[in-house]
């Protein structure tokens, strides 16, 4: 499973893990652990995680060489048949998290708007339907 969720925390255990409660890995595939004693936890940009005490090891952020076959199982998890390839040089940010592309309120104006266009575009194709009809009805009428 993976998960493109960034809101990480600590367990009980002193284990870094997802919203969820799922382990976050490194680039080793092992869970990360935060020794009781250490409390200012940061995450450099190219995913390196450390304490006061210094670094930890490093996120390991991969990407899939066809994302459509990557598919939603549940709560922001992902899972698929595909290898992961590791991103050498992942750009992470810590303290934002992300969120959709899609503006609400812009998208519903925007629908409203093509809807509007489509009626406009029905009405003046059942005017030129009643148009014709009545023009054939005028042409058998005088034959």
């Amino acid at each position: 499973m993976y998960s493109r969720g960034g809101h990480f925390r600590l367990n009980e255990a002193g284990q870094i893990v997802t919203a969820e409660g799922l382990a976050v890995l490194d680039t080793n595939d092992r869970p990360l652990f935060v020794a009781p004693n250490e409390s200012r936890i940061k995450i450099a940009r190219d995913g390196t995680v450390s304490t006061e005490n210094g670094a930890i090891s490093q996120l390991r952020v991969v990407k899939f060489a066809d994302p459509q076959d990557v598919q939603p199982v549940v709560a922001g998890l992902y899972d698929t048949t595909q290898q992961p390839e590791d991103i050498t040089r992942p750009d992470i940010l810590q303290g934002a998290l992300e969120e959709s592309n899609v503006k609400p309120i812009v998208e519903i104006t925007h629908m409203i708007q093509l809807h509007r266009m489509y009626e406009g575009v029905n009405k003046m194709l059942e005017i030129e339907h009643d148009r014709r009809r009545k023009m054939v009805d005028t042409v058998l009428r005088v034959a």
